[in-house]
């Protein structure tokens, strides 16, 4: 997850990390030593990529509930939890209160843990405020996914998705600016900001010069 902040940012009363008091593990569980950075793993097969190269919120804390998800406080309460099978490779961009789900079909009277959907975010995606990761599905390369969408199907890099149910209306360059380029047929671009050129080959878009 990047964050605007970091190490060497000033803080204010708005900064302040939620207290101890607000999470109180039980027995049975392990909490992840509030030292550790967002980026480290968690516990099982929780996992949370980051290369030495990654920026990945920063000013953060990690903990581990008794539903087994590791939940990510950025120093401005980002409200953005990271649950069993969720794996976020460098550069992922989570805007705040988006969501990212465990069981397909959860009943509160059924315990299902053994269900658990593995999900992939690729590195250099940007996922809107509000929206919503169904698991079980895999985000391509830059990928940038919409304030408030619903994401329940495989995303192709670089793709920009849209509504509930979610839809695709464009590409995205590394740059975070929308391609002027069609969905379907092909054609060439190159990043004015950037100078990376990008090829769309059968509803295909690859950068050229990474």
């Amino acid at each position: 997850m990047d964050h605007r902040s970091g190490p060497g940012a000033k803080s204010d009363a708005n900064d302040k990390l939620m207290p101890d008091t607000t999470f109180t593990p039980p027995p049975s569980s392990t909490q992840v030593p509030k030292s550790a950075p967002a980026a480290a793993s968690g516990t099982g097969s929780i996992s949370v990529a980051r290369p030495a190269s990654a920026n990945i919120a920063l000013w953060a804390r990690m903990s581990l509930s008794a539903t087994r998800c590791v939940s990510v406080t950025t120093a401005k309460q980002n409200n953005v939890s990271v649950y069993d099978q969720v794996t976020l490779e460098d550069g992922i961009f989570c805007s705040p209160s988006m969501v990212f789900t465990s069981v397909y079909n959860p009943c509160a009277q059924i315990e299902r843990k053994d269900e658990y959907r593995h999900t992939l975010v690729k590195r250099g995606t940007t996922l809107g405020a509000n929206s919503t990761i169904i698991c079980g599905v895999t985000l391509g390369e830059y990928a940038f996914i919409g304030a408030g969408a619903v994401i329940n199907k495989d995303v192709k890099p670089y793709a920009l998705m849209v509504g509930v149910p979610t839809r695709q209306i464009g590409w995205m360059s590394k740059h975070g600016e929308q391609i002027p380029l069609p969905l379907s047929d092909s054609g060439e671009y190159t990043c004015p900001h950037s100078g990376q050129h990008y090829r769309l080959t059968d509803q295909h878009l690859e950068c050229l010069h990474p």
